[in-house]
């Protein structure tokens, strides 16, 4: 765990007075305790400035005397900036802005696969899912194919809760498309044609590098097909995750990342209610995906525990409330300039900065 994003040495003596209650939480929100770099200044959601910390207890100074971190939401913009130079280094190149710079003799194209999974999911206990024989047909309904042409090589597809590289994952992807099949499992759980479902989704570029919305819209085509009336609904990331942690959305888009490299980061927050993670968010309570993850989490023999990971995903893929989509992988354009560039694989797009030098 303390590898995983999830944990971070920093400066007691610069945290231990703003300790407050909340062991110095929100006083970090706002600063830096020091590392090889510390906050010069942060204009959320616009840029972060670091700059080189002279009394790093490292030894070794950082190799440039300022990082700045620049938001730039569109992709074609984050293109723009790496080509002109502008920017060093871009991350999260959607299908098309890899494709215009393949071959750019100035920079370097890194792609590496994420730790995240991409899913949908719908709330357990809210008509039209709350019948299990309706979760199943969601899952027949959705077009993976079609998505994975979306996102243009920028994915693997991945239908079960434990992502490629870990412990315990089975490559397994049991559905595909079958209409008929959507259609007989929503009429033996008594859904009328043309219920409607509200579908919410985040206003911003998924992992991969399509918009969520591009997602979006074509699971609604698919649902459709089956005689689904999806709903677009379309909010800011954080209101979504204020009402989904709440348990108010009837379906929706989201991805989830482990917080520390081994299947339980995952096997516990889709299968134990009572974690209040993911299957609490979806109103999913089931005893069974409960005794399986903990029983999972528990076990030392590593072939079992493997192999108790494999039943637990194939319950969730059959029984659960979500149908999972697919691995991102993560588009870096590096130019030639840079020396040092690492990728660190977690859940949120990291890179060792202390690492990088600039000719």
């Amino acid at each position: 765990m303390l590898t995983f994003t999830v944990a971070a040495v920093v400066e007691k003596a610069a945290v231990e007075p703003n300790m407050g209650s909340d062991f110095g939480n929100a006083w970090l929100n706002d600063n830096s305790a020091p590392g090889p770099y510390v906050l010069n200044n942060w204009d959320r959601s616009v840029s972060v400035t670091l700059d080189a910390n002279p009394n790093y207890w490292g030894g070794t100074p950082a190799p440039l005397k300022r990082v700045i971190l620049q938001n730039i939401p569109e992709s074609a913009n984050r293109q723009a900036a790496v080509e002109t130079g502008d920017a060093d280094l871009a991350q999260d190149l959607g299908p098309e802005q890899v494709a215009a710079l393949e071959g750019n003799p100035d920079l370097t194209l890194d792609k590496v696969l994420s730790t995240l999974l991409v899913y949908t999911s719908v709330n357990a206990t809210m008509p039209p899912f709350d019948n299990p024989d309706a979760r199943q047909a969601l899952r027949y309904a959705i077009n993976y194919d079609n998505i994975m042409t979306l996102l243009g090589g920028n994915a693997e597809l991945v239908q079960e809760i434990i992502p490629i590289s870990f412990a315990g994952h089975t490559g397994k992807n049991p559905f595909t498309q079958d209409i008929a099949k959507a259609k007989e499992l929503l009429a033996k759980a008594g859904v009328a044609e043309g219920t409607k479902v509200p579908f919410t989704v985040a206003t911003a570029t998924a992992p991969g590098g399509v918009d969520w919305a591009t997602i979006a819209a074509s699971i609604r085509a698919d649902l459709a097909q089956v005689g689904l009336e999806g709903e677009i609904q379309q909010m800011q990331q954080s209101e979504l995750l204020t009402k989904y942690r709440a348990q108010e959305l009837p379906m929706l888009l989201m991805n989830w990342g482990p917080d520390f490299p081994d299947p339980d980061g995952n096997g516990t927050p889709f299968a134990n209610y009572d974690a209040k993670s993911l299957a609490w968010r979806n109103s999913w309570n089931d005893p069974q995906a409960i005794e399986l993850s903990k029983a999972a989490a528990a076990e030392l023999d590593v072939d079992k525990r493997n192999e108790m990971y494999a039943q637990l995903s194939e319950y969730v893929q059959n029984n659960g409330p979500f149908a999972m989509l697919y691995q991102p992988t993560r588009v870096y354009a590096v130019r030639n300039n840079i020396d040092g560039f690492v990728y660190d694989p977690n859940d949120t797009p990291t890179v060792s900065l202390w690492m990088i030098s600039k000719k």
